[in-house]
């Protein structure tokens, strides 16, 4: 499975939310995250994957892209 299957997965089961909401949204908000949620799923990943962002990183990812390739960045 890859990086983006797995993390698709990760929210749409933690936040009841589609695969293809989660795919289509071009930013967080637009399937309701907001900025704790954000914060609270960019932990999870940095657990998950064993990677560290800092606080430019993170406040960069505004969707499932940025954050797929922010994670590829850091392997």
């Amino acid at each position: 499975m890859s990086i983006e299957a797995e993390i698709v997965a990760m929210i749409a089961t933690e936040y009841k939310k589609s695969e293809s909401e989660i795919r289509n949204a071009k930013k967080w908000t637009d399937f309701g995250l907001d900025s704790l949620d954000t914060v609270e799923l960019v932990m999870k990943i940095e657990e998950t994957y064993n990677v560290l962002f800092t606080d430019d990183e993170t406040q960069s990812i505004k969707n499932l892209n940025d954050l797929v390739t922010l994670i590829n960045s850091k392997k």
